[in-house]
């Protein structure tokens, strides 16, 4: 753990990315470490023509919505761990985002991804994927998984 000091904590503004996030912030406490939020907005199909926009909202829309939502979940850890947390929201480039949260640990330097799973299985899990299992497998650091509270293992 003494080596975790650049952390990573990618969030999808539920509730066990918020679980994820203050295990992150708390990770961070306990060696005098660094924790960046990110947020990657994944494009609704069809928006290039309009098409299958969630309530007629653009990428630009989603992106600015998320800010805002990231910001004062930054504020929320920042005043656990003041000068010491960071954020950002990214667009996702038309691949999956779990290949945008392994880039944004291999170029960001990050010593530790933390981040939650929802823990599905079978057939959700195929067709929903999971964003966790991906970052494990692209990531070039550590992850460490937050799973439900009161979750059960295997």
């Amino acid at each position: 753990m003494p080596g975790w000091r650049r952390i990573l904590c990618p969030v999808d503004f539920s509730d066990l990315s918020h679980e994820a996030m203050a295990e992150a912030v708390a990770l961070a406490s306990k060696v005098e470490g660094t924790v960046h939020l990110l947020h990657v907005v994944e494009p609704v199909p069809g928006a290039h023509r309009g098409e299958g926009m969630s309530a007629g909202r653009s990428l630009e829309d989603l992106v600015e919505q998320a800010q805002g939502t990231l910001e004062r979940w930054r504020g929320e850890a920042e005043a656990l761990l003041p000068g010491r947390v960071t954020a950002e929201v990214t667009a996702a480039g038309g691949e999956p985002a779990a290949d945008d949260v392994a880039r944004a640990a291999g170029d960001g330097g990050y010593d530790l991804v933390v981040m939650g799973t929802h823990g599905r299985r079978g057939i959700r899990r195929l067709v929903v994927g999971s964003v966790a299992e991906g970052v494990v497998r692209g990531a070039p650091c550590s992850v460490l998984v937050v799973r439900p509270r009161g979750r059960g293992g295997p």
